[in-house]
């Protein structure tokens, strides 16, 4: 589906930008590009993002 895509697109955007060593910025709202670059050329691309979901992950249980 179209969720599955997007994590596809961001892994491989995330794999590229490691092995060049390119930052990823992020910006919103309606001058979010305007944003992104200004942040970019300031060097403030040093924060770190985490997921947040409701419950716990779910992972398997390693075999013993």
């Amino acid at each position: 589906g179209s969720f599955t895509g997007l994590r596809i697109g961001l892994s491989v955007g995330n794999a590229l930008s490691y092995a060049l060593n390119i930052p990823i910025v992020s910006g919103h709202g309606p001058d979010w590009l305007k944003t992104g670059i200004k942040d970019i050329k300031t060097g403030k691309n040093d924060k770190i993002i985490l997921p947040e979901y409701d419950a716990p992950a779910l992972t398997t249980k390693t075999r013993k």
